[in-house]
């Protein structure tokens, strides 16, 4: 049975599962919208739509080698569609309003009648038209690079601030200039947040540190939350903390760190396996009253076909009341078992308080000519009392607007908004009123207002809302105010150099009476706004007594490593109180990686490891000849080993006794330092053949035929002849395998050939493997023609990769785990797989790779290594003017080069001295694999892939 054509029969209702009282009803569909990536909806209600024709593949970001030579779409224009209904609110005409783009528009967003859009490394408005064409585009931001399709500009939108902003995804030398000149480089290689004027002048950084910051949303407080998608490293979603650096590719730590996991890591939400393409806070007036501020989250679902988190979920948020609340819980609130090709990628809400839901609609992310855009409704009873409209809001007096800015439809209140913007300072006396003393929803709402004014007199009335019962609405004001004096949001520091419609001075004197609030949001705000650094310091400190949430006493020891000051830092580092030697951790942390002020005051503070210095200090003691004691602590030291070959003897001597070391996870890990690193001796191979006799578990057993069979001289015939005609599948396949991984001579492999063929039995997984080994070894194919089973391997790919797939069933997850350690599958030469990984590697991080992805992705990524390159780790070639070539990673720091090759320190380049760079459309990662391997080791290597769920 074809699911795909079946699913398309069912109705809407048998697809879909929805919460009662909600239902789903479909607006457009392919031809006349496909692969839709993003919407956005304008003043008028016609939602506007980007279609994604060559997205991962095509454009001219895309390396030759990657290139797709036939689209299933005819012909890719990435156009941007709008969706225009009639009276009744029914579709009346599809029409394309801008197309011609290279590549997918990533990012779009409406806003007076200028249109905001992001494609690739380019963010430009253009002119909405009387008939909704887009018109006159102007370049707005610009990245010098050129990433990889689709991993540069993600989401855009213009803020409740009446700014731009902008989400970036990781790709080497990334740096972006704005109109004016102004420009944002991203730390190391990683992706971020950035926001700018409307005309995209003013840019500036507000986080970074992240690997595809894929969408965002501003809550009505001012907090900016975020997704960013994994795979090599964790999803997460984060309360921003302006101006952090989350860590990746940006500074040395862990997966654990991303995660959130360890103590002095930012904390974040793990949103488990997929791709999370929507995060949207529902603020409107159609769903029941209980969704008011809940997050609203669609997942694409993990790679490969058919996976079973295509969701979107319904997040509460903890502490509605207060700040720094993370997620309580989640709700499945839309799903389906039998549309199998249901990808969700954009949720906006509907001019009524409805939500928009587009649907890619394929197997995973390649183009068809499919796609679905929905309408989801409530009708069920407890339907949101909807507030009366007195007249045209174009009529009403600013006394009269006011009382909507806390109406229950979003549509309603920003059209509001944009009213009393026209009455400018005669609508300051009633949005003074209601900032101070309005509910706390409407009171935000008139602080944003106040902003989108930019002016003296605006933030002048501002102040009226530090009076408000709420203390997230004292909070939102003094963060407006902080930014209407000069204050970069990321940034930290006064500029002179921006315009200040209050004065620091004032601010300050302001904040001073603030730091006494019973709220510690409040507190940190007013600290912030505080010019010295003693006062700073003081305040935070003041902040710490009564902050209550992880995300905010984070904030206290980042911005103490930024803008504390000394006295401060050492009283919090002298405590005996556990939480405020974390936050002086936390402090030092950051000065010692931002190198600010305090950096030397902080040098010598002896703050918790991570798990590569611990690895490091082991590593010198037992240079030093100190001994470890504790096991876990060997396993750290060898894991190391394994990319730090060992050559001095006291490393080699703590090398051969964690070989005889009682504990089997220290001889596992010894096994795989003398296999990675290709350690070979007498008294190795004698302690090797010791674990394989004496070891009582299978799995050691294995590991150990793996290391022998690495050896130059791997022993006699004797010793593998029992092992190859074992009992044991396990033991036996791993013995033939073992052997694959040297040459032997003519008579060592005669003898075992005799002994094989006289015990070889039926079983066609063994068989395979005997075929392999025996002709890789030598003999003839015309002997190999006597077993018993004949093989049939089929020379296309995709039919080879279906027969990995069905020996998925009784493939092996510890067989899979050794094959990734060999030399033939050289898989570590580039890849972790481990969460607290202590070393850095050429090739993305795998500790999640298994709940990420489908095993018909893992699969397609073994066999075709080239077909997608993920970004950052594509290799480039290096000519210097001096005739110097250089071949491996690049990674650009100020005004050189550093090139990056395994086994190799790394090569520092001046930029001036280069000639030519090339990227390369291959892989680091070897191809041809299913020439070398057996289906069932290629099946092993998949299932351990797929146990790599981030708990490792």
């Amino acid at each position: 049975m074809d699911r795909d054509k079946e699913s398309r029969k069912l109705t809407l209702e048998d697809k879909f599962d929805l919460p009662e009282g909600f239902s789903i009803r479909k607006i457009a569909e392919g031809p006349d919208v496909i692969n839709p990536m993003r919407m956005t909806v304008d003043e008028e209600g016609n939602i506007y739509v980007s279609e994604a024709h060559n997205y991962r593949y095509g454009g001219a970001s895309v390396p030759e080698g990657q290139k797709k030579e036939k689209f299933t779409v005819a012909n890719v224009t990435n156009p941007i569609k709008r969706i225009e209904f009639d009276s009744e609110g029914q579709v009346e005409r599809i029409k394309v309003v801008a197309e011609g783009f290279d590549n997918p528009v990533m990012g779009i967003s409406v806003h007076n009648d200028k249109f905001y859009a992001a494609s690739l490394n380019e963010l430009f408005v253009m002119d909405i038209g009387p008939k909704g064409q887009l018109l006159d585009r102007k370049l707005l931001v610009k990245d010098a690079a050129v990433p990889w399709n689709p991993f540069g500009m993600y989401g855009v939108i213009v803020g409740p601030d009446d700014k731009l902003w902008l989400s970036v995804a990781d790709h080497p030398e990334s740096e972006l200039t704005g109109t004016d000149g102004s420009t944002v480089r991203f730390s190391g290689q990683s992706g971020g947040l950035v926001r700018c004027d409307l005309d995209g002048s003013n840019l500036e950084l507000i986080t970074d540190g992240l690997r595809a910051p894929y969408i965002f949303d501003i809550d009505p407080w001012g907090h900016i939350w975020l997704i960013s998608n994994g795979e090599q490293s964790p999803n997460i979603y984060l309360d921003v903390i302006p101006g952090m650096d989350y860590g990746y590719r940006s500074r040395d730590v862990t997966y654990n760190w991303l995660a959130g996991r360890t103590p002095l890591a930012p904390p974040v939400m793990d949103m488990g396996p997929g791709a999370n393409t929507t995060a949207y806070h529902y603020y409107s007036s159609m769903f029941p009253s209980d969704y008011w501020g809940d997050v609203f989250v669609s997942n694409w679902g993990s790679h490969g076909f058919n996976p079973t988190n295509r969701v979107v979920r319904r997040f509460s948020r903890k502490e509605k009341e207060n700040s720094g609340g993370f997620i309580e819980h989640d709700t499945p609130f839309l799903s389906t078992l039998s549309d199998s090709m249901f990808r969700p990628t954009s949720i906006v809400p509907a001019p009524d308080g409805g939500l928009y839901l587009s649907d890619w609609h394929g197997r995973d992310d390649y183009n068809n000519n499919m796609g679905y855009i929905y309408k989801i409704t409530y009708q069920g009873d407890g339907e949101q009392e909807k507030v009366p409209i007195s007249g045209d809001i174009e009529e009403m007096s600013p006394n009269k607007l006011v009382e909507l800015l806390g109406h229950p439809n979003h549509f309603i209140r920003e059209q509001v908004q944009g009213e009393l913007l026209k009455h400018d300072t005669s609508a300051l006396t009633a949005l003074s009123e209601v900032a101070e003393n309005g509910d706390a929803f409407a009171s935000a709402t008139a602080i944003w207002t106040l902003t989108r004014m930019n002016s003296k007199p605006a933030s002048q009335t501002m102040i009226s809302a530090l009076n408000h019962a709420a203390p997230r609405v004292r909070a939102h004001a003094l963060r407006q105010l902080r930014q209407a004096a000069g204050q970069q949001l990321g940034e930290g520091s006064f500029s002179n150099d921006r315009p200040q419609l209050i004065s620091v001075k004032k601010l300050g004197s302001i904040a001073q009476s603030m730091l006494d609030d019973p709220n510690g949001e409040v507190r940190i705000e007013a600290a912030l706004a505080l010019k010295s650094k003693e006062d700073v310091g003081r305040g935070l400190l003041r902040a710490l007594e009564v902050a209550t949430s992880d995300r905010l006493r984070y904030q206290i020891g980042f911005e103490l490593g930024r803008r504390g000051d000394k006295a401060t830092l050492e009283k919090l580092y002298a405590s005996s109180d556990p939480e405020k030697k974390r936050i002086a951790y936390i402090a030092a942390m950051t000065a010692r990686y931002e190198e600010s002020s305090l950096a030397s005051v902080v040098k010598d503070w002896d703050l918790p490891l991570s798990n590569k210095e611990k690895a490091e200090r082991l590593v010198e003691q037992i240079k030093a000849g100190n001994k470890i004691q504790l096991a876990n602590e060997k396993v750290m030291a060898l894991k190391w080993l394994e990319n730090n070959p060992p050559k001095q003897k006291e490393l080699l001597d703590f090398l051969l006794a964690s070989l005889q070391d009682p504990n089997q996870k220290v001889q596992s890990a010894s096994l795989r330092v003398v296999r990675i690193a290709s350690i070979d001796s007498d008294e190795i191979r004698e302690a090797t053949l010791r674990i394989l006799n004496n070891t009582q578990s299978e799995f050691q057993q294995m590991n150990a035929l793996y290391t022998l069979g690495s050896f130059s001289e791997s022993g006699s015939p004797e010793i593998w002849q029992s092992w190859i005609t074992h009992s044991s599948n396990n033991i036996a396949i791993s013995a033939l395998r073992a052997l694959r991984q040297r040459d032997h001579s003519p008579s060592f492999v005669n003898e075992l050939w005799n002994t094989i063929h006289d015990t070889k039995g039926n079983d066609p997984v063994v068989i395979e493997e005997v075929y392999f080994t025996f002709k890789e070894l030598g003999i003839p194919e015309k002997q190999l023609a006597e077993l018993p089973v004949q093989l049939d391997r089929p020379e296309d790919k995709q039919q080879f990769g279906k027969e990995v797939l069905s020996g998925l069933k009784n493939a092996s997850a510890k067989r899979g785990k050794i094959i990734f350690s060999t030399s033939k599958a050289a898989c570590t030469s580039c890849h972790a797989t481990s969460t607290g990984n202590v070393t850095s590697n050429l090739g993305p991080n795998l500790a999640d790779i298994g709940a990420a992805s489908q095993p018909q992705y893992l699969i397609e990524s073994i066999l075709e290594p080239n077909k997608v390159i993920k970004t950052g780790y594509q290799i480039e070639t290096i000519e210097t003017k001096s005739g110097k070539v250089v071949t491996g990673q690049v990674e650009k720091k100020s005004d050189k080069l550093i090139v990056r090759q395994f086994g190799m320190e790394p090569v520092e380049i001046s930029l001036s001295e280069v000639n030519k760079r090339t990227k390369s459309p291959i892989s680091i990662m070897p191809s041809g694999l299913e020439k070398e391997m057996t289906v069932t080791e290629l099946a092993d290597l998949t299932k351990y892939l797929r146990s790599l769920d981030g708990s490792n």
